[in-house]
């Protein structure tokens, strides 16, 4: 008998890691064990996925300049590093064929990630290190979403499902 255990794997969000492995003791768990960490290591190391790490690093990087500049003017709280490692971890994980946000500084220290279609059709997610993702949704005239879920590297399905549908409607 096998036995390979992977706590997150290949993700539906376009992203693939393994982590939290409990690896079998056979030669066979060992086998795949080995693949499946040359498959992540080849994907990391490929054009696409040196692109894919790159891209929250240089939006992350982008927000961090600009937020320099407006703490000191209006007194804005800064983001936390754990603020930021959770957006990292957002970003990293959004599908390849989704829409990137707009990446918000929030006047208490969130990141927030929009989508925007027009004013009455958006979808904000924000994240301020507490492991607690709240989000807000315009759907159209008279209807919204709101509310708060934990969150720990992934958005929470629920989120991810009505921020899904939103997308589809762009």
């Amino acid at each position: 008998m096998t036995t390979l255990i992977i706590n997150s794997g290949y993700r539906a969000t376009g992203s693939w890691r393994a982590t939290n492995v409990a690896r079998g003791v056979s030669d066979a768990a060992s086998s795949i064990f080995n693949t499946l960490r040359s498959f992540q290591q080849h994907v990391v190391t490929s054009a696409t996925g040196q692109a894919r790490l790159a891209e929250p690093d240089e939006k992350l990087r982008e927000l961090f300049e600009a937020i320099e500049s407006e703490v000191e003017e209006d007194g804005a709280k800064r983001p936390s590093w754990e603020a930021y490692r959770e957006a990292y971890n957002v970003l990293l994980n959004l599908p390849v064929e989704m829409p990137r946000p707009t990446l918000i500084p929030e006047p208490h220290g969130a990141i927030a990630f929009e989508w925007c279609k027009d004013p009455q059709h958006l979808f904000i997610i924000s994240v301020n290190g507490t492991r607690t993702m709240e989000y807000a949704a315009l759907l159209g005239e008279g209807d919204e979403l709101h509310g708060s879920m934990s969150f720990s590297e992934i958005v929470p399905a629920p989120i991810r499902a009505n921020l899904d549908l939103f997308i589809s409607e762009l």
